[in-house]
């Protein structure tokens, strides 16, 4: 999740697709391909971990669908700027799920690197 301006607007720009895909078929092949993507950018990933013994042995692109849907629903809030969901209170809720389910502490994921303490599996 962005945590500069320039992260931001790719934000904004990815909700600006979604909207147009929404409202225009014309744009959901291109939509569909950058979601194709982004799950095959993170399954890759879940599947090294996997195949390391870093992370549980999970279905790599269940976890994606799983990260995918906590990235861009909570990521939406921080977007619009709802006061209940900040940039770093969305960003521990996703790691501490993904945690769990990857079964390592959130520490170990890089987003949540500077929170190693904080967030060991389990805790919440």
């Amino acid at each position: 999740m962005p945590t500069t301006d320039p992260g931001r607007r790719e934000w904004q720009l990815w909700a600006e697709l979604w909207l147009g895909a929404a409202r225009d078929p014309d744009l959901r092949p291109i939509a569909a391909q950058m979601y194709a993507r982004y799950r095959s950018w993170i399954a890759t990933a879940v599947a090294e971990g996997v195949a390391a013994g870093e992370f549980a042995r999970v279905d790599p692109g269940e976890t994606a669908d799983m990260a995918m849907a906590l990235i861009d629903g909570l990521g939406l809030r921080v977007l619009l700027g709802d006061p209940s969901m900040p940039l770093e209170k969305a960003r521990e809720r996703i790691g501490a799920i993904l945690a769990r389910e990857l079964q390592i502490s959130a520490g170990q994921l890089p987003f949540a690197a500077d929170h190693r303490a904080a967030h060991e599996v389990g805790s919440g």
